[in-house]
């Protein structure tokens, strides 16, 4: 069972559904937008999670190249 992930949520702007980063202490935290329905921060917080899970935080990749790999695959 995985472990979990700290989760804020922030009003972002209307084009950021959310983001995951490493904390001062290296644990992952989702950042969800405040603006956004209920269902839409649970989606990101899924897309959020599977990023997490493999390990999408520790490789030395442009994000948008991540999502591509991630999404397209």
């Amino acid at each position: 069972m995985s472990t979990p992930m700290r989760t804020v949520l922030l009003p972002l702007p209307y084009d950021v559904r959310s983001f995951v980063c490493e904390d001062e202490n290296g644990e992952p935290t989702c950042y969800l937008n405040s603006r956004l329905s209920y269902e839409m921060n649970k989606k990101s917080f899924e897309h959020e999670r599977e990023h997490e899970t493999h390990d999408d935080l520790n490789r030395e990749i442009d994000v948008n190249q991540l999502e591509a790999d991630r999404h397209h695959t």
